[in-house]
């Protein structure tokens, strides 16, 4: 397996910041990095990359913190971001989001500002500790945020991956708004860039990619891998070579969704489970999952969850129910 982790404390670099704060925004660093884990422009940016598509631009916001400066972020729902734990995004930063159309120039419209209004981390993760596991001991470095209004009529919300790619070597798109090829980007113009997925699996909470792309402001940009965010980037880590590191988004999507108060857009029933026909068969930790998968997938029309197995079954038809103690089904 090409996977695992190599971490160092952050708390002393985290309370420097911190302390830099007290006097303004203009002598802070775009996220907080600890040299320690190779994390940064000095290995890494997004390099040789162009301008992402009218699809892309939409899903993806730029964060400006006062305390922390600038992350990357994807929009999940039309009040709540994705990002690094990392960034330390706080309630009062703002998140701005891109409307041009320009196809060599992507940068941040202004116009478009929302305020952060909550922010929420992964039980266990402790940002000033620089500690980015969770209780269950996987690697989480990932936030959501909310709003306090929702992203503008220009942008959309971002498919969520509920599985990992199997074997690795992928191809996906990696997208930021930090400082490209090393130059700084005041106006956080967008760049995207190809790249693999190198690990086997994200079962650890995190997954690595080929190359390492990544730059200062980079952090928690996704990787899209088949229109869905497969990851949330923490930054680049010397580990089988210098690769960038993410955050596996299958691996938290149950956390993920019970945090945004994802509902099933149709309804869901206890204790039954729909006859039908069988489509696809899925391992997942929760019946909110199972519900998201059927949600996404548009010949799903409707799902059945058993908790003792883990398996939520997603039907193309629907010819009716039976008792089934314990499982969850729902119909859209």
């Amino acid at each position: 397996m090409k996977n695992g982790l190599i971490r160092t404390s952050s708390r002393a670099l985290l309370l420097s910041t911190l302390t830099l704060a007290a006097f303004g925004c203009a002598d802070v660093p775009d996220e907080v990095v600890d040299p320690s884990e190779d994390v940064g422009e000095a290995q890494g940016e997004i390099q040789n990359g162009t301008a992402p598509d009218l699809w892309t631009r939409a899903r993806v916001a730029s964060l400006d913190n006062c305390t922390l400066g600038k992350c990357t972020a994807t929009i999940i729902g039309p009040r709540h971001l994705l990002t690094a734990a990392r960034c330390a995004p706080e309630k009062g930063g703002h998140a701005i989001f891109y409307t041009s159309n320009n196809p060599d120039y992507v940068a941040a419209d202004g116009s478009t500002a929302r305020t952060i209004d909550a922010v929420s981390y992964p039980p266990g993760v402790d940002v000033l500790a620089g500690d980015y596991t969770d209780v269950n001991g996987k690697f989480a470095d990932i936030t959501v945020v909310r709003l306090s209004s929702n992203i503008p009529a220009t942008s959309a919300v971002a498919t969520l991956a509920w599985s990992y790619p199997s074997g690795g070597d992928d191809w996906g798109l990696k997208v930021g708004a930090g400082r490209h090829n090393g130059y700084m980007n005041d106006d956080a113009d967008l760049r995207g860039v190809p790249d693999q997925t190198y690990s086997d699996n994200g079962s650890g909470g995190h997954f690595l990619t080929e190359n390492a792309q990544n730059n200062v402001g980079d952090a928690g940009g996704p990787f899209f891998y088949s229109n869905r965010v497969l990851g949330a980037l923490s930054g680049t880590v010397f580990e089988w070579e210098y690769r960038d590191k993410y955050t596996s988004v299958p691996l938290h999507l149950d956390w993920i969704l019970k945090t945004i108060g994802y509902t099933f857009p149709g309804t869901t029933t206890s204790n039954v489970s729909v006859l039908g026909g069988l489509s696809s068969i899925y391992f997942t930790s929760s019946s909110k999952v199972c519900s998201y998968i059927c949600d996404k997938t548009s010949s799903c029309v409707a799902f059945t969850y058993t908790p003792t197995f883990g398996q939520c079954e997603l039907k193309n038809s629907n010819s009716g129910s039976f008792s089934f103690p314990g499982a969850t089904s729902g119909v859209k």
